[in-house]
């Protein structure tokens, strides 16, 4: 059990720096759009400031998203709830949720240089940060999300059988 609670603290370390970044990027988009002179600092790249943070900040909340569901996962187990649909559901949205966002980083700048810029532009590569990753992770609590609903289901038929 301590290392579910080694789990847990970390987690909701990493949720509540990920709110943190959810709050002041929203304001930060905001003032970049209205006065982007008062930003003390410039960007650089072919994608529009504005666009390019919008689309991080969307990628951005829905993984904090699936961070959250995690650590609802993880408080239901530390209260001894495993084999309960809302384990089951509180996985797969976290599945879900890092799929997606991974999914919106592989998929929409691929768009964005092929319609706006006109240009081909495919890079590869695996880090604990890319898109890969991601959707490797998101796979993995949807893959445990079927374990446990295929647990609960045959807790369920042993306890019918006495």
């Amino acid at each position: 059990m301590k290392r579910l609670q080694l789990l847990k603290i970390l987690v909701t370390i990493a949720f509540v720096l990920l709110m943190v970044g959810l709050i002041f990027g929203l304001p930060f988009i905001l003032i970049l759009a209205i006065a982007p002179d008062q930003v003390p600092f410039t960007f650089s790249g072919r994608w529009s400031p504005v666009l390019m943070l919008s689309f991080l900040y969307v990628v951005y909340g829905i993984i904090t998203y699936g961070v959250y569901q995690f650590k609802t996962t993880l408080e239901l187990f530390q209260k001894n709830v495993f084999f309960d649909d809302r384990v089951i559901k509180s996985l797969n949205h976290t599945g879900l949720s890092f799929i997606t966002a991974s999914l919106l980083s592989i998929v929409v700048p691929f768009i964005y240089t092929m319609l706006v810029l006109g240009e081909l532009e495919v890079t590869a590569g695996f880090s604990s940060g890319s898109p890969l990753f991601t959707l490797g992770l998101g796979l993995f609590f949807i893959v445990l999300a079927e374990v446990f609903g295929n647990a609960k289901r045959l807790k369920e038929e042993n306890d019918l059988t006495v």
